[in-house]
């Protein structure tokens, strides 16, 4: 194609495609929500790989249905662990989102961090840390 378009000085739209791998989620888990609201029976928690199968679930149920029986029979099936549960921030960050092809399939590893709603440090009380793919 040519320089179809000046370059602007920091213009990296030449390099190579640029993707984020994974997304990094911090938010009040459903035990603090609940206990706020005072709620009455159970609450539900959602891990990484729950939340992980919902975007795969979502990417397949938006393409054409001849795109995802070709996926389904030619494609790399994805395999969801479960998370890897961190002890600490740090471990979490560290931690991340781990990805290999496997001959089960493409594995997927999420870390994630729960903290309980009444430790005492309030800052960091009842706080759900997750590493989500990114689709």
């Amino acid at each position: 194609l040519g320089d179809v378009y000046k370059r602007q000085g920091l213009d990296f739209s030449q390099l190579s495609p640029i993707s984020t791998e994974h997304i990094s989620v911090k938010l009040k888990n459903a035990k603090a929500i609940w206990n706020a609201l005072k709620a009455q029976g159970t609450y539900q928690t959602y891990t990484c790989k729950d939340l992980n199968q919902l975007a795969i679930n979502l990417a397949l149920s938006s393409v054409p249905e001849k795109t995802r029986q070709r996926f389904e029979q030619y494609g790399t099936q994805f395999v969801l662990l479960d998370d890897k549960q961190a002890s600490t921030g740090f471990t979490w960050v560290a931690g991340t989102l781990s990805k290999d092809v496997t001959s089960n399939g493409y594995e997927i590893q999420s870390t994630s961090l729960f903290t309980d709603p009444d430790m005492k440090i309030q800052k960091f009380a009842g706080m759900q840390y997750l590493s989500l793919i990114h689709i």
